[in-house]
């Protein structure tokens, strides 16, 4: 068996790309929170997305098997990721 140096959680996320310490603020565990004016940004971002088609794409994946796979549903996320 090989011989592994443990590392701590917040090593680990330290060291990842998908972490950036700056939207965080240590919590009394020893653990990360975002931010409260991230919070507020994802929020606010989440909310206009579901009152702009959001709502009816999640009752339509929710109630039409198979809509996952649709143009329409493709096209949804398409204009949400960029």
């Amino acid at each position: 068996m090989k011989k592994k140096k443990l590392v701590t959680v917040d090593e680990f996320f330290a060291g990842t790309t998908h972490f950036d310490e700056k939207l965080y603020d240590r919590n009394e565990d020893g653990g990360f929170t975002l931010k409260s004016e991230v919070v507020k940004i994802v929020n606010k971002e989440t909310e206009f997305h579901w009152n702009n088609g959001g709502k009816e794409i999640h009752e339509k994946l929710q109630t039409i098997p198979g809509y996952r796979n649709s143009e329409e549903f493709k096209s949804y996320m398409k204009k949400v990721k960029s």
